[in-house]
């Protein structure tokens, strides 16, 4: 079905924005906030409830971890709905249907698009919180530019986009 929505043009293989799935954008991108652990989990435990503690104590550590390094834990779902709000109000303001650096968006009408979004897809809360989380750690990674009351994409977030996708993006 992948095949099928994309086409060759002369600059290459393009995807369709309609096609991708909007919940699976996060990890498509590679976005997904890895917690390296030196703890090697056991083999074995005395009982379930040290086994259930273990669990906890291992969740705990981890969100403390991509505290330490200065962003929240984000959901999958929450960054994906983020990305797929971001392009879609790309796509409205296109001259040209292609994924550009140069298109700048109002901070509050992508977040009434992401609230939208988000309930729509599985009933998902999105907070002025997520918002932000979601943005420092985009900006963090180069993906995005913001200012005061905008927000943009950058060169490196089509990149990335056409290396995960092995494709152009079109509108």
């Amino acid at each position: 079905m992948e095949t099928k929505n994309k086409k060759t043009t002369k600059h290459g293989v393009e995807i369709q924005f309609s096609t991708i799935n909007p919940l699976e954008m996060w990890k498509k991108l590679g976005l997904e906030q890895q917690v390296d652990s030196n703890v090697l989990d056991p083999q074995e435990f005395d009982d379930d409830e040290s086994k259930r503690a273990y669990e906890v104590f291992k969740k705990d550590f981890s969100g403390e971890e991509l505290l330490g390094q200065g962003f929240a834990t984000i959901p999958s779902e929450k960054g994906s709905i983020f990305i797929w709000a971001l392009l879609k109000a790309e796509s409205k303001r296109a001259p040209n249907p292609k994924l550009s650096s140069k298109k700048f968006l109002f901070k509050d009408k992508l977040f009434k698009g992401i609230c939208k979004k988000a309930e729509n897809c599985r009933g998902i809360v999105f907070s002025e919180k997520d918002f932000e989380d979601v943005i420092l750690y985009l900006e963090a990674k180069r993906l995005i530019k913001t200012s005061v009351d905008g927000i943009r994409t950058t060169q490196h977030f089509a990149d990335l986009f056409h290396k995960s996708y092995d494709a152009w993006l079109v509108f």
